[in-house]
């Protein structure tokens, strides 16, 4: 039995999708239980899965929050798409925005633990 999501069928609007919720978790506090999380819960579940966002509180720590945090590999997959999404504030920020050289490091550890491919 396959179930069904509401997500487009389209890949590339899938994708867009996918981009628009990161770049909002990354902007903005996101809770398990925001709007955004009801509406776009399966887009969320995809991101979650493929490791670009987590409610981890303490990495390794095993103490889990309710807010949904955007990892190194999600920030790596967000700066790579960020073009795919429409011009706003939040995404000039997000183009413009460099990667620290402290998150450089966390981001080379992470390579190839989730899959960023198009």
């Amino acid at each position: 039995m396959r179930l069904e999501d509401n997500r487009p069928a389209d890949e590339l609007a899938r994708r867009v999708e996918l981009v628009s919720a990161l770049q909002h978790m990354w902007t903005y506090s996101t809770t398990t239980r925001s709007n955004l999380a009801r509406e776009y819960g399966d887009t969320i579940a995809e991101a979650a899965s493929r490791g670009f966002i987590t409610t981890e509180v303490v990495p390794g720590g095993g103490l889990f929050g309710r807010l949904w945090k955007i990892t190194p590999t999600g920030l790596q997959f967000l700066w790579a798409h960020a073009h795919l999404i429409e011009d706003t504030e939040e995404n000039d920020y997000v183009q413009r925005h460099t990667v620290p050289e402290q998150l450089a490091g966390a981001l080379e550890g992470s390579r190839g633990k989730a899959d960023c491919s198009d």
